[in-house]
């Protein structure tokens, strides 16, 4: 049976031109893992990203259709007991915004309290793609999300010839009385499969 299965693979790879120990083309950003460390606080009212000056760049001619690239994003918002601020989400790939949550009311009284954002950019053509985003919230409802304030569903045209930049941003707005509303990337992941 195993001379049976190799010989399988062997004819396999011979009729579609892998070789057995060639890996498959997998969409190959400039980095896999690392711990940006971007705090963000309420007293600036400007778009800010979380990933700082280190961004995953999806590499020229890598994101070839139904081969997805998937990242995540985990982050730690605190606010102050009397506060309500708003805070925006925006996913970025080159110049495009793919996914975001609008200025949503954020709840009061948070300590270091979890988020990841978590995202696949899967092309559909050569210069097509959709991209599909969620925000996990392990510590219940810090942030609003509903259908009216939000979109993690896109259709995007991105020309993937030309290597893309990945970008994360945030933005503060609302109300803060007694203290600093934060928010602080502590780590980002590129899934490799």
């Amino acid at each position: 049976m195993k001379k049976l299965t190799l010989l399988f693979l062997l004819i396999t790879s011979i009729c579609f031109g892998q070789t057995i120990t060639a890996p498959l083309l997998t969409p190959v950003g400039s980095v896999k893992s690392f711990t940006p460390n971007i705090i963000l606080s309420n007293n600036t009212g400007v778009e800010t990203s979380l990933l700082g000056s280190v961004k995953d760049t999806i590499k020229a001619n890598t994101l070839v259709p139904y081969r997805p690239y998937r990242f995540e994003l985990a982050c730690i918002v605190t606010t102050p007991t009397l506060s309500l601020p708003n805070l925006a989400l925006k996913i970025k790939l080159g110049t495009a915004t793919v996914a975001m949550v609008n200025a949503t009311g954020v709840t009061g009284g948070l300590t270091n309290a979890g988020i990841r954002i978590r995202g696949t950019i899967l092309a559909t053509g050569l210069s097509t793609q959709i991209v599909l985003t969620e925000i996990i919230q392990p510590n219940g409802g810090i942030i609003n999300l509903s259908n009216a304030n939000a979109s993690f569903y896109t259709e995007t045209v991105m020309n993937m010839v030309n290597s893309q930049a990945l970008d994360i941003t945030a933005q503060w707005s609302g109300l803060v009385i007694l203290g600093t509303a934060s928010i602080r990337s502590v780590w980002f992941y590129r899934f490799d499969f």
